[in-house]
């Protein structure tokens, strides 16, 4: 596998992380519509969404939004521990990993 193959899935990982993040917060608030903890989550990571799209689209370095998805990941796998539910905690630490290697790939090529 190429260099650019390598950064293509890097990238791609990153927009789905994104839009994985998105697409819960979404499926929370319809599943409780009104509920304000979904409604947060969703203003948090739409606009974290539509970033990181944008970014891959305009080439953009990716790594510090890398870096910011693989916190939020991180942090809600900590609220999945909290809330002893396995796959809540499994889910989202997994992602994190997997975005976190994504970075490091990204870091190799283009630092920022």
């Amino acid at each position: 596998m190429n260099d650019s193959s390598k950064d293509a899935i890097a990238k791609s990982m990153l927009v789905v992380n994104a839009l994985t993040s998105a697409g819960f917060a979404f499926v929370g608030l319809v599943a409780e519509p009104g509920n304000i903890a979904a409604l947060y989550s969703l203003a948090r990571i739409v606009p974290i969404a539509a970033v990181v799209i944008a970014a891959v689209a305009m080439r953009a370095r990716l790594v510090t939004l890398g870096v910011l998805l693989a916190i939020i990941q991180g942090c809600d796998a900590l609220v999945g521990l909290a809330q002893h539910d396995a796959m809540k905690a499994i889910g989202p630490l997994v992602f994190a990993i997997a975005t976190a290697f994504a970075v490091r790939r990204l870091r190799r090529t283009s630092p920022g």
